[in-house]
């Protein structure tokens, strides 16, 4: 990830107020259906503005078709927001996002039984610990798990979870899942994510 770097921008990530920094490239969408699909039509539009669209329509169904599928995903898990890369890194195209969801329940075994329907199974686990992100400490896991691409289930991806669980008051926890699938640099990812997730903060 080197390169010159752009100031970083600070975005809300949760409706309770929790904030990070998020790097340039970086483009939150809604998770509402219909205010997300005009969303990600806007975008695309703007990644093929000036280029041969001919060419691209492809690679623009695939983009839509993925970024639809995150947001669904990511409207189940009850966020409001996706925040996705939409910028190339290195010239090439990355699939990255973060989903923030918070928890709010007094009861242990509700807090946990919410967070494992967020974030899914723990399977591929390659990672996990407590860490400290900001003032606060947290849960974080790294996971390393395949999964069939639609609509061609013979077809295998590999996808890469960062998840972080951060306890933010006595009733409540704030869940970040950050995802990635571009393979060659999901190291580098992984350590960007890492980075994003040490800048949570709560405005006085």
């Amino acid at each position: 990830m080197s390169g010159e770097q752009a100031p970083l921008r600070r975005t809300n990530v949760d409706a309770a107020g929790w904030r990070v920094l998020l790097p340039p490239g970086w483009t939150t969408l809604p998770t509402e259906r219909e205010a997300g699909r005009e969303a990600v039509k806007k975008l695309l539009d703007r990644m093929v503005e000036g280029k041969p669209r001919d060419e691209l329509a492809p690679l623009r169904i695939e983009l839509d078709r993925t970024m639809r599928r995150q947001l669904a995903a990511a409207r189940n898990q009850g966020a409001t927001h996706l925040h996705a890369l939409t910028e190339p890194v290195r010239g090439l195209p990355v699939s990255a996002s973060l989903v923030t969801t918070t928890v709010r329940t007094g009861d242990p075994e509700e807090i946990a039984s919410a967070v494992s329907a967020v974030l899914g199974a723990a399977e591929g686990v390659v990672d996990h610990g407590s860490v400290d992100i900001g003032p606060m400490g947290a849960l974080r896991r790294v996971r390393r798990v395949s999964r069939a691409v639609e609509p061609v289930p013979d077809k295998q991806q590999q996808l890469t979870h960062v998840d972080y669980v951060v306890p933010v008051d006595t009733e409540s926890v704030l869940v970040l899942a950050f995802t990635t699938s571009t393979e060659p640099i999901w190291q580098d990812l992984v350590t960007l994510f890492d980075a994003i997730a040490t800048t949570l903060h709560r405005p006085a």
